[in-house]
């Protein structure tokens, strides 16, 4: 309905329905949260987030990063680009990795006398009659060390530091006395 006065024009609203407007929006509101909760679920979480109390640690994955051994590779081989989202916080042991792939020609003996002298040189400890192509550790805060695992690839090697991710106990830490075996 449209009312003259004073020059304007206005539209009026029946009164049934202002009163309507608020009960009618809630209830669209509480059906849509109920029905939306059932019918389109909250997208599943990956990654640290979703594991709770296990998590990497920033500053960690930085100094990871910055080693030596992670930086410096044989010539004519050649890296390619780190990943540092590889963790696993259940069993059989939790731990957190960066890992490095690392192409080229070298063989395995080569790779392992270029990086048994570079981690040794910058403070790592090998395992003595590893079955693996190099492997060592570093120790680090928590009392679990760092373990650095070469590892032939398809493309050649894989380069891996393991860690014990943040939130899980030392006592978790399987690498800190003797190599375990590595799967795959």
């Amino acid at each position: 309905m449209l009312c003259e006065g004073d020059g304007e024009s206005r539209v009026s609203v029946p009164r049934w329905m202002t009163a309507a407007i608020g009960p009618v929006l809630v209830t669209g509101l509480v059906v849509f949260g109920v029905v939306g909760a059932r019918y389109f679920p909250e997208k599943e979480k990956s990654g640290p987030e979703a594991i709770g109390a296990c998590h990497t640690v920033a500053e960690t994955l930085r100094d990871i990063r910055a080693e030596p051994i992670l930086q410096q590779f044989p010539r004519p081989d050649r890296f390619g680009e780190v990943d540092d989202d590889d963790i696993e916080c259940g069993a059989p042991s939790p731990m957190g990795a960066v890992s490095r792939p690392l192409t080229g020609i070298m063989s395995a003996d080569e790779v392992r006398e270029f990086y048994a002298g570079l981690a040794e040189r910058t403070g790592w400890h090998p395992f003595r009659g590893s079955n693996l192509v190099y492997s060592a550790t570093k120790k680090a805060a928590g009392g679990c060390p760092w373990w650095f695992v070469v590892q032939p690839a398809d493309y050649g090697f894989q380069l891996r530091v393991i860690y014990l991710p943040s939130g899980v106990s030392a006592d978790q830490c399987r690498w800190k006395s003797e190599e375990p075996q590595i799967l795959g």
